[in-house]
């Protein structure tokens, strides 16, 4: 028979699986050896530490609790008291700032929007161009109309004075390109006028500043909106200005107080309950209990249980793929293309359990010794008869496994056929008696068992390959 060995081997994880399954009691040995170990390691170490701690110790113990009870509590009250200091000013801006108080539906509401030219040109034939100062200037007019200083000019135009924070809240400055807009919204007509004039008196009064420490450039007024009330009579949007600017000033504010309201309302609760506790600075009960003690074994005893079947049956797979045994007929006849002449395997057992596990690795191996002899005397007689026109005479049995075994391998078939067909070799490896006997055969049969590798089968087959010698099939044995 041609031999079609594979170049690579692959590992059988399904293999691997049911060795750990055929292995459990290992495994389970293993599990308990580190579980009583660490339990009882740790348990022991535990419970020698029962009532030895020093007066001293519990003092300093009952001590820390005190002193981190009393660090705790003055957090609390720390952060409850700034954040309620900070609710009452709230509430004192919200009474006093105009725009807080303003109707969001009806208020009054005027702007202006200018537009910023320079001298600058493209010029396409040229190289170098001129520097495009715009975006600049509309850059200093919106720092100068939000600066302090523009709004203390702001304030010295209005009849009725307030504060600088509550009329910046009153202004917005935007800028798109070379645009400038400035809108200005108030709880009056006369005062919401005179902020936005002020702004336009301010702004002709700064060009000055910004032609001679920029660039010289026009402001144009591109339009001018009175001021008007943003709804009509009835009530209704009028459609005059009004972009909700007001209504969402106020809703961030109220959301923002809501969320100051449950910030406070956190940290008293959290102080009154701490407050409610009496740290204890009884140190007489300090210590490891008994109970702890042994629950603390336990506990380890589970993780010593767990990681004993990890190393277990880690240290199982990994033997198993260095050793790479044969371990079922399906490998023999996948890996190397060769005949399964008879398979033979002991401990198929009496459980249900076992005869499921037994099957799933070793697959259509026999537990029957005699069993596996007629088998493969059957299969040796029902060979030799296939090439008869070949005239076989003998096959020389093969193999790196006990001596013993292979006479009695020997002795069965051909007691069985009632012939001497099959000729006891031996190892062709390392014995020259072997190598000698399988001179004259054309076939040969190879005897294996579950100890010999894969490895070391190859090597029997390229042996026999360099030799010109076929190989009618292989025996597995137990």
């Amino acid at each position: 028979m041609e031999m079609e060995m594979r170049d690579e081997d692959e590992i059988d994880l399904l293999q691997l699986c049911f060795l750990c399954l055929r292995k459990w009691k290992t495994i389970l040995l293993a599990g308990v050896v580190l579980a009583l170990a660490l339990g009882g390691y740790k348990g022991a170490r535990e419970l020698s530490k029962v009532g030895t701690e020093v007066a001293v110790e519990a003092e300093e113990t009952a001590e820390e609790k005190v002193t981190q009870y009393d660090a705790t509590l003055a957090s609390y009250k720390a952060q409850f008291d700034r954040l309620s200091e900070t609710f009452e000013k709230n509430q004192v801006y919200e009474q006093e700032s105009i725009i807080m108080n303003m109707n969001p539906n009806n208020y009054f509401s005027g702007s202006s929007t200018y537009y910023i030219s320079t001298d600058y040109k493209i010029m396409p034939d040229m190289t170098y161009q001129d520097v495009d100062y715009s975006a600049d200037i509309a850059q200093a007019y919106l720092s100068y109309l939000t600066s302090s200083e523009c709004l203390a000019y702001v304030q010295s135009k209005l009849t009725e004075k307030i504060s600088a924070k509550y009329l910046s809240e009153l202004i917005r400055v935007n800028v798109t390109g070379r645009v400038l807009n400035v809108k200005v919204v108030g709880d009056t007509s006369g005062r919401t006028t005179e902020i936005l004039n002020a702004i336009s008196e301010a702004i002709d009064n700064y060009k000055k500043e910004v032609d001679t420490k920029i660039h010289e450039h026009k402001l144009d007024l591109m339009e001018y909106s009175e001021v008007e009330n943003t709804s009509s009579t009835d009530g209704s949007e009028s459609g005059s200005g009004n972009d909700n600017y007001v209504a969402d000033v106020q809703k961030q504010f109220s959301d923002s107080q809501i969320n100051l309201t449950n910030q406070i309302s956190t940290f008293y609760d959290k102080y009154t309950k701490l407050a409610d506790t009496k740290v204890s600075t009884d140190s007489s009960g300090s210590g490891i209990t008994k109970s702890q003690a042994v629950k603390s074994g336990v506990k380890f005893g589970i993780i010593g249980l767990i990681l004993g079947f990890f190393v277990a049956a880690g240290f199982i797979v990994f033997k198993a793929i260095i050793e790479d045994k044969i371990v079922n007929a399906g490998e023999i006849s996948y890996l190397f293309g060769l005949r399964i002449f008879g398979d033979y395997k002991s401990g198929a057992g009496s459980g249900a359990f076992d005869k499921l596990l037994y099957k799933l690795s070793y697959g259509d191996a026999l537990p029957d010794k005699e069993k596996f002899y007629e088998v493969a005397a059957a299969n040796v007689k029902t060979f030799a008869t296939a090439f008869k026109d070949e005239d076989i005479k003998d096959i020389s049995l093969i193999g790196r496994i006990d001596s013993e075994a292979l006479q009695s391998i020997v002795k069965s078939i051909n007691d069985i056929n009632g012939d001497d067909t099959v000729k006891l070799a031996g190892d062709i490896i390392t014995d020259a008696s072997a190598i000698n006997a399988i001179r004259d055969a054309k076939y040969t049969l190879i005897a294996v068992d579950r100890t010999t590798s894969k490895k070391d089968l190859r090597t029997q087959l390229e042996k026999l390959k360099g030799l010109k010698k076929h190989v009618a099939g292989v025996l597995l044995f137990d």
